[in-house]
């Protein structure tokens, strides 16, 4: 990504536009490089996204799990455990395991 915009960067300050668009744009440049941009709360947004995306895919993978769970026991006819499976979850780990369930 560096070399994405360093080739244009050296062409144009060659050329004189960039110092050209810096002088004419110097109170922006400076506002937007130094007021606007906050690398701390850049990288603490971006790792907030990354945890809340994690968290969802987490739900989502123990979601299937416990799906593939019930119709296991379904089909095994065993509603009680079933019943028992929704309301204690450390059995319900012990039923994942059971049946092999990752």
């Amino acid at each position: 990504m560096r070399r994405q915009w360093r080739e244009p960067w050296m062409n144009a300050s060659g050329e004189g536009i960039l110092e050209e668009f810096l002088r004419k744009n110097r109170s922006e440049v400076i506002s937007v490089s130094i007021f606007e941009y906050d690398e701390e709360r850049h990288l603490q947004q971006e790792r907030e996204e990354a945890w809340a995306k994690g968290r969802e895919e987490g739900r989502d993978i123990e979601k299937r799990r416990v799906n593939i769970l019930n119709g296991y026991l379904i089909a095994d006819n065993r509603m009680e455990d079933l019943r028992r499976s929704i309301k204690d979850v450390d059995f319900q780990k012990e039923l994942m395991e059971e049946y092999g369930i990752e």
